[in-house]
């Protein structure tokens, strides 16, 4: 009888412990993926300034990937854009083809609402890219699974010949048409890789 309230006893220190370990362990998890949600925000904070603010509860928020093949990883974002003004030290880039009969405008503000931007991990070089045309796939809700594809995976796509142009990974971009496009570094920009065919 004594023995088995002895058993008992050491049996639930044990399974205290075990709950204390688990706790702490999740605790560490979450603290851990805090720091690393407030450290992109300030990445992207500091070097956009006060221009671009982060399009709230969005799988593009903070993807990372190696766009360029350098080794590091890169940061990708999706973002608005309050103020039209370019932070000093950020390249724009304009891939997609503007396809409406009025110029696309100087105001940075004007184009998609959405706009992604891109940071390189190893040099900390920062991109913007924006649509200039006012209706465009990064406003639709496709748009919002935004994924990365790595290197190595490219050539299961059809659009294989990716693989020869591609630098890293490549950034797929899903349209409401149930096609993906794909946004790809070539050594010294960022262009766009337009599927045409029926999904």
């Amino acid at each position: 009888m004594i023995r088995g309230r002895y058993v008992a006893k050491l049996l639930s220190l044990f399974l205290n412990i075990v709950a204390m370990m688990l706790a702490a362990c999740s605790e560490s998890r979450s603290e851990q993926s805090k720091l690393s949600g407030d450290s992109n925000s300030s990445i992207l904070s500091d070097v956009f300034a006060e221009v671009l603010s982060v399009q709230p509860n969005v799988p593009g928020a903070g993807l990372t990937g190696d766009f360029d093949g350098d080794g590091a990883a890169d940061t990708l974002w999706m973002v608005t854009q309050s103020k039209s003004v370019l932070p000093a030290g950020v390249t724009l880039m304009e891939p997609w083809p503007h396809y409406e009969d009025t110029p696309p405008s100087k105001d940075l503000t004007k184009g998609s609402k959405v706009r992604l931007a891109i940071i390189h991990g190893r040099n900390n070089r920062a991109f913007l890219i924006r649509d200039t045309n006012s209706i465009s796939p990064l406003d639709t809700p496709a748009a919002q699974e935004i994924n990365i594809l790595a290197k190595n995976s490219i050539a299961d796509l059809e659009e294989s010949e990716l693989t020869k142009v591609a630098k890293g990974d490549i950034i797929v971009v899903p349209t409401e048409a149930g096609i993906d496009n794909y946004l790809y570094w070539d050594g010294s920009q960022y262009l766009l890789y337009e599927v045409f065919d029926l999904p």
